[in-house]
Order: structure tokens, then sequence, then C-alpha cells
């Protein structure tokens, strides 16, 4: 969960926390040159209580994240306020959330290319 008004830092420090991640991985792996290049964010969909952006860097000239990651911010306590049922299952979630906060659940999703 993260601050509704921190998203951009969140978007940064997600960024780099898996770029760091894979850096070191393949700095195991071979030793190569790493250019710092500009990260391309791109807009994707968007629904009522969901946000998605992709991350790539921009001539990316190594292997590193080459396939992007996708970052998810989703306004789960309005999601949950309104799927409310006879039943109360989404009440259950309550219990990891904070019923009167503003803050969006961001999930990221670090693509990996198949390897034959």
């Amino acid at each position: 969960m993260i601050k509704n008004t921190r998203i951009k830092e969140s978007i940064f420090c997600y960024w780099c926390s898996i770029y760091e991640e894979e850096f070191l991985k393949s700095k195991e792996l071979e030793n190569i040159d790493v250019f710092i290049n500009k990260v391309l964010i791109s807009e994707l969909d968007k629904s009522k209580y969901q946000k998605r952006i992709f991350l790539t860097i921009e001539n990316n000239r190594t292997q590193i994240l080459e396939t992007g990651t996708e970052v998810n911010f989703i306004e789960i306590m309005d999601y949950i306020n309104e799927q409310k049922n006879e039943k109360n299952e989404y009440e259950k979630l309550y219990q990891y959330f904070e019923r009167e906060s503003s803050d969006v659940l961001l999930v990221g999703i670090k693509m990996n290319r198949m390897k034959n």
C-alpha cells in the first residue's frame, strides 16, 4: 500500500529495486558495461479502480529488464466498498487494509523472457 500522493516516488523506488536486482544477477553471469538510459513510462489501459503503466529502458543495450515491467495501482478500498454483498465476503479484506484509507495498492509485475 502506498500513499496516493507518493505514486511517482513509489514508481522510482520500485524501478530502482528491480533494476538493482537484475543488474546484480547479470554482473554475476558476465561482465557487461551498463549505460544509464532514460526509463520510458507508457500508460496502459485504465479502469474504474485500476491504472496501469509499463516501464522500459530507452535504447536498452543490455539484457537487463529488456522486457520491461508493468505497474498497477489499485484503489482497493473503493473496490471493496462497491463490491459489498449480502455475505460480505470482501469485508474480510479489511483486516489487511485501513477502512478509511485513501492509499492505493501498488502491484508490480516484472516481465521475464523465457529462455530456451
